[in-house]
């Protein structure tokens, strides 16, 4: 579980993992890679801004929704399916979307709710809603 860094299966943790295993190496091309973060961070945000356009056009669709001021790194691309609106299953949608080489996962609650996270946060005074 520990070499897992917490993970029992993808995406879900049951304990928190640490991963502190940087080399020195990896260190330095990190630090070089910084001065690129602004040209990369433009790049994926903009094919973010494309694909939000693109799946805005489909009913049934809905990608995550960005609060106003927030500038989206678009890590992961988030939406919401509305069953009624396909002729198939949640899971079948995602095993067409896999068969055309779209990795994607069915992210069922967020990693805030996890048990790991709920017990070391639980006496936070912000609560997280989904």
């Amino acid at each position: 579980m520990i070499r897992s860094h917490g993970e029992d299966e993808r995406y879900h943790n049951t304990i928190i993992g640490l991963n502190y295993r940087m080399t020195d190496i990896a260190a330095v091309i990190g630090l070089n890679e910084l001065s690129n973060m602004d040209r990369y961070l433009e790049r994926r945000r903009h094919y973010g801004r494309i694909l939000r356009e693109g799946v805005e056009k489909i009913d049934g669709l809905h990608p995550q929704k960005t609060g106003e001021g927030v500038n989206h790194s678009y890590s992961y691309f988030s939406l919401v399916m509305d069953l009624e609106m396909f002729k198939c299953t949640r899971d079948l949608f995602i095993e067409t979307l896999k068969a055309e080489n779209i990795d994607c996962v069915v992210r069922e609650r967020s990693i805030w709710f996890s048990d790991s996270m709920f017990s070391l946060y639980w006496r936070c005074s912000i609560v997280f809603v989904a």
